[in-house]
């Protein structure tokens, strides 16, 4: 590192690159900052200006005490600058904090550690970390979505293209939890300033789709973290300019799961929820004539259920399917929310009925040489004392709650393939721990989990509807596993204006899934889209 004062300020230019940093980074340009007494006071990419304001500085903290009560921490200030090291010290009355400025070819590295003096713990922080200014409003940015990323199951690399290049805020550290990013511009409808702005907790600016960023420091301790300014030329992407960030990723949660047959999958819904029928209450085959409360309804609703199963299975060895997914084998006698049981245990429990002929029902399948599914939830369903109502509880632990409801049912029916509904949140899934435990227990299930993030496609091939505008397995997840893929539910989808997409997706190797109780007319178009995939 080269450094020359310049009088009022000492300017900064990187002459070494960073271990493994290639050299056609450092030929798109190179990157200077600049200091005064205030702190940082430019940033230079190519001899443009990118910095609008260089005040970094803690807007809000809250402390928890013992008994669990919750404090404001008082945020006034004492500040300190180190031009010839590059660094902003910050005294409060909890605590101090440090910024580190430095550059590397084309990148500026921010590095900050804040230490909690107090008593109590630090539970979240807030932290405006300078601002910057772009040559022209950035792609992404719509006019009011923020462009944040939060770290959790997700790799941060924030792209910011302006025309002329484009920069990258990547968070260093691709394990821990942290919110940082372009929140707004201040210079709306121009949008061309942005704030960086760093965050634990929750923030009540943003939306509320964002998960809480648990990372409390305790009294003594310090939380550090590393962030960079990655800077390119017209052209860069943010795969080129934050390939290494991917890599760390998958590096940190390894690819796992290993599922060669991506042939389509047939869905099987036996029933309709809450239909209120008297003879019929768990809604079979969507039928108000069917009884299953006298011996002989019993008998004629089992015969149904076969006589279903044939007609699935001529559907899915027509189809050249792998398999099919029961998505009710318990009935829906329940409403919204509880409608999917996804308890493989308590079948027969909740819906008598179909005891004497689910091991049937799945037999048919297996012995036409077709793998046999069902739905499943990392919740503990919870029936009223009238049987009237029930709820979906959430358990300390999902993981071995799935592990013990895919025993039973591989031990039962032979079941290897689970969509496992209610994951989370679908912006703030269930931390893909739990996923990564039940897939390293069963390596030869497949999981479709319906949340997800990134994370979770190291060890299950999530769910997704075309109904619902996707075609395929995200760009952003292939950037860290380029062998992941989706499972892709095409029932009421517009096959024509997205046949080239599906297409593609299924020649990477996403599974299609469709209707296979009837001759749905989409079920022609997935055939002819695997037929077509598997030309040369």
């Amino acid at each position: 590192m080269l450094s020359f004062l310049v009088a009022p300020m000492l300017v900064w230019g990187s002459i070494i690159p960073l271990v493994g940093e290639p050299l056609s980074r450092l030929a798109a340009g190179k990157t200077v900052i600049a200091f005064d007494g205030s702190g940082p006071n430019s940033f230079k990419y190519n001899g443009v200006e990118f910095l609008q304001s260089g005040w970094c500085h803690v807007n809000y903290t809250e402390f928890t005490d013992e008994d669990g009560s919750k404090t404001s921490g008082d945020n006034s200030t004492v500040r300190r600058v180190d031009s010839g090291s590059g660094t902003v010290f910050e005294s409060y009355p909890w605590g101090r904090v440090t910024y580190q400025f430095e550059t590397a070819g084309a990148r500026i590295h921010i590095s900050v550690s804040i230490h909690n003096d107090s008593a109590k713990t630090l539970s979240s922080f807030g932290m405006a970390l300078t601002t910057l200014k772009f040559p022209s409003k950035p792609a992404e940015y719509d006019g009011s979505t923020p462009v944040l990323g939060h770290n959790v199951g997700d790799p941060t690399a924030l792209s910011m293209s302006y025309g002329s290049g484009a920069l990258v805020l990547a968070n260093e550290d691709v394990t821990q939890p942290l919110l940082v990013g372009f929140p707004w511009a201040l210079d709306r409808p121009r949008s061309t300033v942005f704030p960086i702005q760093v965050n634990t907790g929750r923030n009540g600016m943003y939306p509320d789709s964002l998960p809480f960023i648990d990372r409390p420091i305790a009294s003594g301790a310090t939380l550090s973290f590393n962030l960079s300014l990655r800077f390119g030329s017209r052209g860069s992407t943010v795969e080129t300019l934050a390939s290494d960030i991917f890599r760390k990723f998958a590096a940190a949660f390894p690819y796992q799961l290993k599922w060669d047959d991506r042939r389509s999958i047939g869905t099987l819904v036996l029933a309709n929820s809450a239909t209120g029928y008297a003879t019929n209450p768990r809604g079979w085959f969507n039928d108000s004539a069917i009884d299953v409360i006298t011996p002989e309804g019993v008998a004629a609703f089992q015969q149904s259920l076969l006589d279903y199963a044939d007609r699935s299975v001529a559907i899915l060895k027509a189809m050249n399917s792998q398999g099919m997914i029961t998505w009710d084998i318990e009935g829906e006698q329940f409403p919204h929310g509880i409608t999917y049981i996804g308890d493989p245990r308590i079948a027969t429990t909740l819906a008598p009925e179909v005891n004497g002929v689910v091991d049937q029902y799945f037999k048919k399948f297996r012995d036409a040489g077709l793998r046999v599914g069902l739905t499943l939830r990392p919740q503990q369903l919870v029936v009223s004392s009238d049987g009237d109502s029930a709820t979906q509880n959430e358990v300390t632990d999902p993981a071995q709650l799935l592990i013990d409801k895919i025993t039973y049912a591989r031990n039962h029916w032979g079941c290897t393939l689970f969509y496992i509904d209610s994951t989370g949140d679908i912006s703030d899934p269930v931390d893909a721990g739990f996923i990564e435990r039940v897939a390293v227990a069963f390596p030869d299930v497949l999981l479709i989990p319906e949340n997800k993030n990134t994370r979770y496609y190291a060890y299950t091939a999530p769910y997704t509807e075309l109904r619902a505008g996707f075609t395929s397995t995200p760009t952003s997840v292939r950037r860290v596993y380029p062998a992941a893929f989706s499972l892709i539910n095409t029932s009421d989808g517009d096959f024509d204006t997205n046949h080239s997409a599906l297409l593609a997706a299924v020649k990477r190797g996403d599974i299609l899934l469709y209707r296979s109780w009837f001759n749905d007319p989409g079920n022609a178009k997935v055939k002819a889209l695997y037929a077509a995939a598997a030309q040369p």
